[in-house]
């Protein structure tokens, strides 16, 4: 379900799977492997949600999508913001994680979501 969201929302934007894996900080090859049925990883899906102005839950198939025209007229940054800070509300772990962020740069905060998707089995990108 997740690849088939990815491929209709770059199909809406009129950009290749590729070029969007590229865009988020991921080898475009991720876009092949997706297609075959891997998913990414939870950072490169956070990623790819905020790039769209999508939920992540929506992007991975766990909810109800609707056509652009029919969205809200918030910023895409807005939308994956708001996401994100339903999560954080709802998920006293997960504010502990990123507090814990707090200091680091961006680079660093890429390698522990990697760290933390290889100690729980989660696939490569």
């Amino acid at each position: 379900m997740f690849y088939d969201n990815f491929v209709r929302l770059c199909n809406e934007r009129g950009v290749s799977p590729s070029s969007v894996a590229i865009k988020v900080g991921v080898d475009k090859s991720a876009a092949t492997r997706w297609s075959r049925g891997a998913e990414p990883r939870y950072a490169t899906l956070m990623r790819l949600a905020d790039y769209f102005g999508v939920s992540m839950d929506e992007l991975s198939g766990d909810a109800e999508t609707k056509p652009i025209s029919e969205r809200s007229t918030a910023t895409p940054d807005d939308e994956g913001l708001a996401a994100a800070l339903e999560a954080l509300r709802n998920q006293p772990g997960r504010r502990a994680l990123l507090s814990a962020t707090k200091g680091m740069t961006e680079a660093q905060v890429l390698r522990m979501a990697d760290w933390l998707a290889d100690i729980t089995g989660g696939d490569k990108d």
